[in-house]
């Protein structure tokens, strides 16, 4: 179990994946021997929280809803909205870059072409999806809890609580889920690759690591942030 006195360093020996997270959570290389807690101080984070998202996306199985829900709506959704911004400006970018490299192979197979297309799809629904959170779910969410605060809010944000719920502003992860699983079981399963083609499995490391990534991502919205603002919405009706 990660701590706010481990290394940092030592996390990411622990597991290099988790790099990713500390990227996400602004958090800059160079730190040294520094603990968690250290790090998270300098760049201005809470160390029980970045503490917490270690220890979830380390361990599948981990994930201590109540502690979680302590967190303020500010600090889930400022991560959330910092991994749409990695997702959106690193990652699919990236890959789609190789799937260019990959359709311009003249060894490659014949569905290359195909294959590019069916991300570029994905990439656009995603964008799309990730659009919706940022610019509905995620302000209604941050009302919530400004309201809940006994802060003022606008008129738009006031009716809105009145007539939605946070589970009007959901949409369903299951479809980006579903389409990035079609993909990758297309090049492992169903078209033959060149022998001398590397790009195939360079794609794929990509794809398992982006779909590990975003079911953690998932997790968070659906099992934290979700049923924290709809705790909120009770307290406020009540």
């Amino acid at each position: 179990m990660i701590a706010k006195t481990t290394k940092l360093a030592d996390v990411i020996d622990l597991n290099h994946h988790l790099l990713s997270v500390i990227h996400k959570a602004g958090i800059t290389l160079g730190f040294g021997d520094a603990t968690v807690e250290e790090v998270a101080t300098k760049h201005g984070l809470n160390p029980d929280f970045v503490v917490a998202i270690l220890n979830a996306y380390n361990d599948a199985t981990y994930l201590p809803e109540q502690h979680l829900w302590s967190f303020s709506v500010v600090e889930i959704v400022d991560y959330l909205r910092r991994s749409h911004k990695v997702y959106l400006v690193e990652q699919l970018p990236e890959l789609a870059l190789l799937f260019e490299k990959y359709a311009s192979e003249s060894t490659s197979t014949p569905y290359r072409g195909l294959l590019r297309n069916f991300f570029a799809e994905y990439s656009t629904e995603m964008e799309k999806h990730f659009a919706t959170e940022d610019e509905y779910m995620f302000p209604y969410a941050l009302a919530v809890e400004s309201a809940h605060k006994g802060d003022d809010i606008s008129e738009e944000m006031s009716r809105q609580f009145k007539e939605y719920t946070i589970h009007d502003f959901i949409t369903e992860h299951n479809n980006i889920e579903e389409k990035l699983a079609d993909l990758k079981n297309l090049i492992v399963r169903h078209i033959p690759q060149a022998e001398d083609s590397v790009l195939a499995f360079q794609i794929l490391e990509r794809l398992f690591h982006l779909n590990s990534d975003l079911n953690d991502h998932s997790r968070i919205e659906e099992l934290v942030l979700i049923p924290k603002v709809v705790r909120l919405e009770s307290e406020l009706k009540s």
